[in-house]
């Protein structure tokens, strides 16, 4: 990181408060900036790692990511979104998540080797699908892998949030 240098003028500790106070100021908006900028970059890559995992569209175009508080707000819409990272059923318990924050439940034994249906739409890749007597999309699965799109964005962020708000405070320019 570039050293910040500033003149002290030991004849006016007035003027050097001020510069002070302005380079104070400059810091908190390039924060600020850095933290906006890691925001739209965050949503970014969670909207690509959704699609590199295979969520359906559907999903995908539900997502947003802001910036409140010095933090990022991630909302998806839709009920199946813990399932798509997380996985289900056998195949999720022979492939899963890489560091659940709870313990999570593969329903293997309640639906086993059967499997199960459930409710989809036309942009599910799975071809085992019919339309309930309700008009409900339903496909049929015996589960489905962890595609942990959330936890490979957030190690993401860990990794590049310090670099991108520091490249923000490096363009600072003193007077």
């Amino acid at each position: 990181m570039a050293d910040i240098v500033v003149d002290i003028d030991l004849g006016s500790m007035s003027r050097t408060r001020a510069k002070l106070k302005g380079l104070e100021t400059k810091i908190d908006q390039a924060i600020k900036e850095g933290l906006t900028d890691f925001a739209k970059r965050f949503e970014k890559k969670l909207r690509a790692n959704m699609v590199a995992y295979g969520v359906p569209q559907s999903v995908v175009s539900t997502l947003v990511a802001e910036e409140i508080d010095g933090g990022i707000e991630i909302i998806v819409a839709g009920e199946l979104l813990d399932f798509f990272e997380y996985g289900t059923g056998v195949m999720g318990a022979s492939s899963p998540h890489p560091d659940p924050f709870t313990p999570w439940e593969y329903d293997v034994n309640g639906h086993g080797e059967s499997g199960w249906w459930y409710p989809t739409d036309d942009t599910d890749p799975n071809p085992y699908k019919w339309t309930d007597d309700s008009g409900q999309l339903r496909a049929w699965t015996r589960g489905k892998i962890s595609r942990p799109f959330v936890y490979d964005t957030f190690e993401w962020g860990k990794r590049n949030l310090t670099r991108i708000v520091r490249n923000h405070v490096k363009r600072i320019k003193i007077d």
